[in-house]
């Protein structure tokens, strides 16, 4: 259950920040890049959750 609601928030945090990036006034190239980001950090944070709770 904790594990879950771990997820959920940094799946909540990850959209927040993808709706702040989508409203900056920045090329799509850095945009893209961003994104890339994000996603790599998301996958990074949700697999250091798995580890964590075993």
């Amino acid at each position: 259950m904790k594990q879950m609601l771990k997820l959920i928030i940094a799946a909540v945090i990850a959209a927040l920040i993808v709706v702040v990036i989508s409203l900056l006034p920045i090329g799509s190239l850095f945009k893209s890049i961003l994104y890339a980001i994000m996603l790599g950090l998301f996958v990074y944070v949700v697999a250091l959750i798995m580890r964590l709770n075993k």
